[in-house]
């Protein structure tokens, strides 16, 4: 799970420094980070067959949630990059990462919805990768992304969500509502 896991050492090392108001942990691991970002800047957008966290789907090619790890990983290092007093390097990211984003809608969106995969239209997949947009306030996709991203009812999301995973995977109900006030762009406020 080679994007998966780039990406996720990139979120969360950005999600310390978030956390912790400075980017210590990151410079630390510099080094590293760049090679995991290198990497998602030359595979991770359109990635080849992997697994990732929608596993119960299997190996699956030009996964779109990926695609969004792999763009939020590239704006983490950025976000980093920032954080390390490197503005010609937190821009790059930025603007790619952003630029990749556009790039995203476009390949994934299917109508009011946005697809599974790039190349499998009529399917639908929650983008949970989506929070951590939200989570470091890092902008990369447009607000009406969130406001729109779905094009579907609560009601109509859960419902698929709960009848396309098989009962091992099923997630607890609170997981599935953080991931849709996400989608409906209400992270962190209360839902009715």
């Amino acid at each position: 799970m080679p994007v998966e896991e780039c990406g996720n050492m990139l979120i969360m090392t950005a999600a310390i420094a978030k956390v912790e108001g400075n980017a210590n942990y990151a410079k630390k691991h510099w080094p590293v980070l760049t090679t995991w970002v290198d990497y998602l800047k030359k595979e991770g957008f359109d990635p080849e067959t992997q697994l990732c966290t929608d596993d119960f789907a299997g190996h699956l090619a030009r996964n779109a949630n990926l695609s969004v790890k792999a763009i939020m990983g590239i704006a983490s290092y950025g976000y980093l990059a920032g954080l390390l007093g490197d503005p010609k390097t937190a821009d790059e990211h930025t603007a790619l990462a952003k630029s990749l984003a556009q790039k995203w809608m476009q390949l994934a969106g299917d109508g009011n919805r946005y697809n599974l995969c790039f190349d499998r239209k009529d399917t639908w997949s929650q983008k949970y990768n989506l929070v951590w947009d939200k989570l470091l306030e890092t902008d990369i996709f447009p607000n009406r992304y969130f406001s729109e991203g779905s094009g579907r009812k609560r009601s109509e999301i859960l419902s698929d969500a709960t009848a396309t995973l098989r009962p091992a995977v099923r997630q607890p109900q609170n997981l599935h509502q953080v991931g849709l006030d996400c989608v409906d762009g209400h992270l962190g406020q209360q839902s009715g």
